[in-house]
């Protein structure tokens, strides 16, 4: 079978052991789901060194220590026959943060179903996934949302608005250089050597504007979206 370990971001939400049916393959969603609090005795070995030591030492590994963990992934562990006889060792066989699923859930995905032919008791077990996830996803704008705030104030990164003419007019953040990437107006005002965090009408256009600013040897570029762009005018004001 498979243990997989179901984390939001750095918070272990809950267990499951994926038991496979006729012989199968655990990971071919033909199996028997078990799911198991974290703290159940049965993993709680497994856990301690996933959560513990195990995170951590691939963070150090692959050099995203400062990075966020993703808002919603597994570890998945293949569990082995141990050393002494009747112990169980565990050998990884992923870590998914591209297709997640939200088990409870999965009976109706696709087709003709909907939330509504979920039973009431897997309902609920779900949401207290999918509200997790909610306030974690929060939780990550609102740090990043002062990590740009301080950063800017700091003299660390320029805050860049590269919107329209018109976007602007209607909503701009004081702190903010206002450039044109078309004329080149305004560029002369960013440092190449600081964090430039890259406002635009749209995560798309951002991103477009980004990769013509590190061509031009920006070192350092974030696009931000128009979302997170008025979380960040919203902190901006909130904290001016």
């Amino acid at each position: 079978g498979e243990v997989r370990m179901l984390m939001v971001k750095d918070k272990l939400h809950v267990i499951i052991h994926k038991k496979p049916e006729s012989g199968l393959s655990a990971v071919g969603g033909n199996s028997v789901y078990t799911y198991y609090q974290p703290g159940s005795p049965e993993y709680a070995d497994l856990e301690a060194k996933f959560m513990k030591q195990d995170i951590p030492q691939l963070r150090a590994a692959l050099g995203i220590e400062n990075e966020p963990l993703p808002l919603l992934w597994t570890g998945d562990f293949i569990p082995v026959d141990g050393a002494e006889p009747g112990s169980t060792d565990y050998v990884v066989g992923e870590f998914n943060c591209s297709c997640v699923g939200i088990s409870k859930f999965q009976a109706v995905c696709g087709g003709t179903k909907t939330l509504a032919d979920v039973p009431d008791e897997d309902y609920f077990d779900a949401i207290q996934l999918t509200d997790l996830m909610g306030v974690t996803a929060i939780k990550m704008l609102d740090e990043k949302n002062n990590e740009v705030l301080e950063s800017v104030r700091g003299g660390e990164a320029q805050l860049v608005d590269a919107r329209p003419a018109e976007a602007k007019a209607e909503s701009a953040v004081e702190e903010a250089v206002p450039v044109d990437t078309t004329t080149g107006a305004g560029m002369d005002d960013l440092d190449k050597d600081k964090t430039i965090y890259l406002q635009h009408v749209d995560f798309n256009a951002a991103l477009e504007t980004a990769r013509e600013l590190a061509d031009k040897g920006f070192k350092n570029v974030v696009a931000l979206g128009d979302d997170v762009r008025k979380l960040v005018a919203k902190g901006f004001a909130q904290k001016s």
